[in-house]
């Protein structure tokens, strides 16, 4: 920035290095400072605008960052309590298909014994009549032999 008329900038060339930053992290220079100050109606038009946005943002920031932090917090907790759930629906889901599955084998082997031990039953029942059988028709031919001969 030139100096003109009697008033003279000693801050600026002492403090580059600031410049810069007012510069490339508030989109402000010394030069629309100095416009403004001198009653350039664009300058003052537009550091009006930045300051009417610097004090709703100032007035607004620390009800919208606690919100935002609220809804974010939030969203992490849902997240976390969902995938919590989630993960334990799955191992407990696994588990419970096991033991399903587990009785559904156990049942079927119940029924495959019960259903041996009828055959087992049957079958000794009938070799019992078949045994029977056969001991009564010996003790009858034993007594027709016994008496015929």
């Amino acid at each position: 920035m030139k100096n003109t008329g009697k008033l003279k900038n000693l801050v600026s060339s002492k403090s580059r290095h600031l410049e810069k930053q007012l510069r490339g992290k508030f989109n402000a220079s010394t030069n629309l400072i100095y416009r403004a100050l001198m009653g350039d109606q664009k300058a003052l038009k537009l550091i009006g605008q930045m300051g009417n946005d610097g004090a709703k943002i100032s007035e607004f920031a620390p009800k919208v960052k606690d919100n935002m932090i609220a809804a974010i917090k939030g969203a992490e907790d849902l997240n976390t309590t969902l995938a919590a759930i989630y993960k334990q629906a799955g191992v407990s889901g696994e588990r419970i298909e096991r033991e399903i599955q587990s009785s559904i084998l156990a049942d079927d082997k119940l029924a495959n014994q019960l259903e041996e031990l009828n055959l087992d039953f049957e079958g000794a029942k009938s070799r019992e009549e078949l045994r029977h059988k056969q001991a009564k028709e010996h003790i009858t031919l034993k007594a027709w032999v016994d008496r015929h001969i």
